[in-house]
């Protein structure tokens, strides 16, 4: 059975580079046997434990981590060995000898020794650290917001689009007499008192279909008890992130106080909290409280008799008038406005009117909001910018790339959206901490900041990725300029822990109107563009190519399709017919792939390999040519037709490291077929990139009984050491050579050439191209027997071929 570790009878060079490759792989490998002893560990597994992989072999973990850490992973070790169980999932934190606090994630599996019992444990460890602070950061983020909602003095809530409360502040908990978990997950209107709750669900409803812009109303609630309280509900839609519309968030305060206060008038006025003025209908004050006094910072007697309008701040006389006018020919209002004080400092102030009786008195509550506002502003503020460096966020980003976009219309000039990822931040950050490296952010921010002018953007939106949007730029080389001053300053060494350090940034450019797309996909697009520049060397820009992007995905569109058409069985093999032209004998067929297209018919591979044949489609679609093939062979061998086929193998495809492992897999699906009725074809050029590599599996898979045949031979750099080198048996002379050999001495040379070196090498030569009698002539004639071409047969369907092998004859020319 396969393994995943050598055999002890492997060959050493196999077993070295094996170790070489696993020193290499970004993760940390280990073996360990049954008691939890090490007996392998890779380079990395060595350097997290500071010592030689010698001086870990044969120790457990006791020696390396805590008790607590050692006895969980002998935990997860013991379920490994004796379930014979793969465990994934397994993670753990780790003090490094620096102090820091690693995280890993491990996956664990058996290993069996030849009689099928557990010998071991493979693990393979990633280092999570990144993700595991990420998330830390999200729920220390979270903390703060709830403990400032928490310090709100009135309920702040978010409602879904269902109706359902999906947040609250422990105020809203106080103020309904309800454990938060309880409001948590009931609907809001269920709150609402009887009497207008039907009035409250047709309010929301309008306000989430977007009928109206926000709510602003007194409203009667139920506390848990039963009991009522008068509310003022302030409420608007809102939006996540991405500018999705998510709900709803509301503001309740309390106004009971002040309800009852109307009620009771002049013997309770003056214990409540709010401003009160009573107004007649001349518009002149006839009473007012204590608190209003407090307010306005005049005496009582200098309040009575005079006007509502003297204490507004407002552009002209003429708006203070019309707030008035409305007070009094509605009967209700609510407004907010600004009230200067008799010191001349000026306050924000909620007012609310109502009718005391009717055409003789107004009441009129004047709240100051000043302190609330600013708690709203800062709330908006949170909402918008990143906390570490006051920069607006990815949800004020959208916000100001649609205003961007809008004024690049009507100026007629370019904007330009850069995203912007620091190089070498993470080695300054685990080196110096989190303090430091948030120190560097803050400094990256400043001078973000200090590159660009007014009307421009500079955010943060994670990590060390900023985003500037650059506007009113005349040209590609204003924004080349713009984009090298930007590198630049991020580029100046900068004092980090008493070190002077440097950063550099990869930067990505969108341009639009050029790039005309919306605000999303010019984000993606400078993302795109930035891994581009990074990918180049760092400390550069790219500019996003609208066009080049367009055949990016039109080759990933067509591979989609492709690969779509392996999955629905469209593709299909045809088979070639390869013979020995003196002896008339057929030797075997060349497996080649066709599409059976539904609307375009059968397709040549060269109307659609091209597409695939530089990702890992090539590789499915190869081994599904080898399965495809192998069962074809057997189908055969029972109805009596011993042949051997051929199949190309992709340059991509055999360098795999696990191609050979891949092969014995579909050749033990077939136990009853020799090995020796497969030929694996590869081309020169695909030989010459790893010679050792390729001559070294050339060498196995002949171990296993397969055939090489090295296709298109004399198209690349043909030499003889190269020759030698390529333990293939088999040469294949390119049919461009062949067909044009009867009018063209110097490919005739090449043929006769690669003839004498197959002869001197002891390899076994097969021409493609022929076409004609005369090229089957010809090339008996030079000593090549071997051959396969449109002169012979076409490629045909897997059930045409065993016909036309009896009834196939040689050429009478070729006896």
């Amino acid at each position: 059975m396969s393994r995943p570790y050598p055999d002890r009878g492997q060959n050493e060079d196999e077993i070295l580079r094996l170790r070489k490759a696993l020193d290499n792989v970004g993760a940390y490998v280990f073996i360990k046997d049954r008691d939890g002893r090490y007996t392998y560990v890779n380079r990395m597994v060595s350097e997290l434990f500071g010592t030689a992989p010698e001086d870990i072999l044969g120790s457990t973990d006791e020696r390396f981590f805590d008790l607590s850490v050692s006895n969980d992973l002998r935990d997860h070790d013991r379920r490994v060995v004796e379930e014979a169980v793969r465990v994934e999932g397994e993670e753990c934190n780790v003090v490094a000898r620096s102090g820091e606090t690693r995280y890993y994630d491990t996956v664990k599996q058996p290993l069996f020794d030849d009689d099928g019992a557990v010998a071991g444990v493979l693990g393979v460890s990633t280092d999570i650290t990144a993700r595991k602070r990420v998330e830390i950061a999200l729920r220390e983020r979270e903390s703060l917001l709830s403990n400032i909602l928490d310090t709100a003095s009135v309920a702040i809530f978010l409602v879904d689009r269902d109706g359902v409360i999906t947040h609250a502040n422990r105020r809203m908990a106080e103020m309904f007499g309800r454990p938060l978990a309880e409001l948590v997950g009931s609907e809001y209107v269920d709150h609402i008192h009887p009497a207008e709750r039907d009035a409250g669900r047709e309010r929301m409803r309008a306000l989430l279909a977007s009928k109206i812009a926000a709510v602003d109303l007194e409203r009667l609630y139920l506390r848990a008890d039963g009991s009522e309280f008068w509310g003022h509900l302030t409420g608007r839609r809102f939006q996540d992130a991405q500018g999705a519309e998510r709900g709803l968030v509301g503001v309740i305060a309390d106004i009971s106080a002040a309800k009852r206060a109307i009620e009771r008038h002049a013997c309770v006025i003056n214990l409540a909290m709010d401003g009160f003025l009573a107004v007649a209908a001349d518009g002149r004050v006839r009473e007012c409280n204590a608190a209003l006094c407090a307010l306005t910072g005049y005496l009582r007697e200098e309040i009575l008799g005079s006007s509502l309008s003297r204490f507004e701040v407002q552009e002209s006389a003429d708006e203070a008038a019309a707030h008035a006018r409305r007070i009094f020919a509605t009967g209700n209002d609510r407004f907010e406005t600004h009230w200067r004080r008799k010191d001349g400092s000026v306050v924000e102030v909620e007012v609310t009117a109502t009718c005391l009786r009717r055409d003789e008195e107004i009441g009129v509550f004047v709240r100051d909001i000043t302190q609330r506002k600013a708690h709203q502003d800062e709330l908006r503020y949170i909402a918008s910018h990143d906390l570490l460096t006051g920069l607006p966020n990815r949800a004020l980003l959208f916000d100001r790339m649609r205003q961007a976009v809008a004024q690049a219309d009507r100026a007629g000039t370019l904007l330009a959206v850069c995203y912007l990822d620091l190089d070498g931040f993470k080695p300054v950050n685990d080196r110096f901490g989190h303090q430091e490296g948030d120190g560097v952010l803050i400094e990256v921010a400043r001078r973000l900041k200090g590159c660009v002018r007014g009307d421009d953007t500079v955010a943060r939106i994670g990590g060390d990725e900023f985003v500037l949007l650059l506007q009113g730029l005349g040209d590609t080389g204003a924004v080349d300029t713009a984009l090298r001053r930007v590198l630049a300053a991020v580029a100046q060494p900068m004092r980090v822990g008493g070190s002077e350090v440097a950063v550099s940034a990869s930067l990505g450019a969108a341009l639009y109107p050029r790039d005309d797309a919306d605000t999303d996909t010019l984000l993606r697009h400078a993302d795109q563009a930035m891994y581009l520049a990074k990918q180049g060397g760092r400390n550069r820009f790219h500019v996003f190519d609208t066009e080049q992007d367009r055949c990016v995905r039109e080759r990933t569109e067509r591979q989609a399709r492709i690969a779509q058409a392996l999955r629905d069985h469209e593709l299909v093999l045809h088979y070639q017919p390869q013979v020995d032209m003196r002896s008339g004998r057929v030797l075997g067929a060349e497996a080649l792939v066709r599409w059976q297209h539904p609307q375009r018919g059968l397709l040549a591979p060269a109307e659609f390999l091209p597409a695939i044949e530089d990702s890992d489609l090539i590789v499915e679609l190869g081994d599904w040519v080898i399965a495809t093939a192998l069962v074809q062979l057997e189908a055969w061998r029972r109805a009596g037709l011993d042949l051997q086929v051929s199949v190309n193998i992709a340059a991509r495809h055999l360098l795999r490291t696990d191609f050979v492992s891949r092969l014995c897999e579909h050749l033990d699906t077939c136990p009853q077929l020799p090995r020796h009725a497969l030929k694996l074809e590869v081309v020169e050029t695909a030989a010459l990139e790893d010679l050792e590599h390729v001559s070294a599996l050339i060498r196995e898979c002949r171990e296993l009984g397969v055939a090489f045949a090295v296709d298109d031979f004399g198209t690349g750099y043909s030499s003889l050491s190269y020759l030698k080198a390529l333990p293939a048996q088999v040469l294949k002379i390119d049919q461009s050579f062949v067909r044009d050999m009867l009018a063209d001495a110097e490919d005739r040379a090449i043929v006769e050439g690669v003839i004498g070196l197959a002869r001197v090498f002891g390899r076994t030569v097969i021409a493609e191209g022929v076409e004609t009698a005369e090229h089957g002539a010809m090339l008996l004639a030079l000593g090549c027997e071997r051959a396969q071409g449109y002169g012979i047969a076409r490629p045909m369907p897997a059930a045409d071929l065993p016909a036309w092998v009896g009834s196939w004859r040689p050429d009478a020319s070729w006896q």
